[in-house]
């Protein structure tokens, strides 16, 4: 019966209709076939409809599967305190807007340069500064994570709330964000696109190709050597107007934080690592039509990040290619070769 087992029903008879019916299911499901489903869901992320006609089971049933089993699921938090990761204290965080029901919501996220999901949060509004406090309140004291380097897309809500509740921590803002900001001040991509605008903003065009070529230096002094040529002929007024003066102050309040990069090899220069575990989540997040609460949204989220931490890697390339064949908790230093995530994420223990 493929895991349907059937059973007796009480049939009613209506008399406006002339039918007969039932208020139970013709059959019941074997808690092992329920389990099957539900991992599949996460792990081959088939649609409702795929599983519907594979197993012949209504998809609304298989649903509610679903949003049953993500109730009693173990988040980040029960992770760190039953299997101890070990971590590098390089920290990687990131927001992403997630909608849910018309409203909007945000998905807060750290990845810690082993590249395992530390923390994820989900919020009920846009990202901003309340949120993020919450998150590494819960880094610090539910998880214990000894934030040594934070690196992040350089939003100002991120450092404000992580100085609340960690005090002695190098911070790095990602490149590619910072040259987007730079963009952003004189409106680039709109002057790019009209031959008398790239005229009005000469100065501003150069400048800002400037400050690209600063932030690929190789060496710390090339990098020092730059910035004071583009200061002084600020201060000599080679460049001149106020989007001129927006771009080097920009420059002047986050030079700090472009160069830890150079003192220490395993700061990366961009906030690509937790940007590149946000895809995975987007990727599977456009095969669902949407999550009918907060609830819902975070319940789900505790799932996939279980499944992803034990998802083994298979495609990295050059220095990530020693990542091959391991999880995201082994390069942690978690033996995981006899444990099955499904089983394991579930708070009680998990019928068969």
């Amino acid at each position: 019966m493929n895991g349907k087992i059937p059973r007796q029903r009480q049939r009613y008879f209506c008399s406006d209709c002339q039918k007969s019916f039932s208020q139970t299911p013709k059959f019941t499901y074997a808690q092992s076939l329920v389990n099957e489903l539900v991992k599949q869901y996460y792990e081959a992320k088939p649609s409702y409809r795929d599983l519907s006609r594979k197993y012949d089971i209504n998809k609304n049933r298989i649903n509610s599967w679903v949003k049953e089993c993500s109730k009693n699921f173990k988040n980040t938090i029960d992770v760190k305190q039953e299997l101890k990761p070990i971590w590098t204290g390089y920290l990687t965080v990131d927001g992403k807007l997630i909608r849910y029901r018309g409203n909007k919501g945000c998905m807060y996220i750290g990845v810690d340069n082993s590249g395992d999901i530390v923390h994820i949060l989900a919020g009920d509004s846009h990202e901003n500064k309340t949120s993020w406090s919450r998150f590494f309140q819960e880094l610090k004291l539910e998880i214990s994570y000894n934030l040594t380097v934070l690196i992040s897309d350089g939003n100002p809500d991120i450092m404000a709330a992580c100085i609340i509740h960690y005090q002695y921590f190098i911070y790095s803002a990602c490149h590619f964000h910072f040259l987007k900001r730079v963009d952003r001040s004189f409106g680039y991509l709109t002057v790019i696109r009209h031959a008398k605008k790239k005229k009005q903003f000469k100065m501003e065009i150069e400048l800002r190709r400037e400050i690209h070529h600063l932030l690929y230096r190789n060496t710390l002094s090339e990098f020092m050597i730059g910035y004071e040529k583009i200061v002084n002929d600020f201060k000599q007024k080679h460049y001149r107007g106020g989007y001129c003066f927006s771009m080097v102050e920009l420059l002047r309040d986050n030079v700090g934080y472009l160069v830890p990069h150079y003192f220490d090899d395993n700061i990366p220069k961009t906030s690509n690592l937790a940007e590149t575990t946000i895809k995975q989540y987007e990727r599977r997040l456009k095969t669902i039509e949407g999550f009918q609460s907060l609830v819902g949204f975070r319940n789900y989220l505790n799932v996939f990040t279980m499944f992803l931490r034990f998802k083994k890697y298979t495609d990295c390339r050059g220095f990530n290619k020693y990542k091959n064949g391991q999880n995201r908790l082994q390069l942690s230093n978690v033996d995981t070769a006899k444990i099955d995530w499904f089983s394991y994420g579930f708070k009680q223990k998990l019928l068969k």
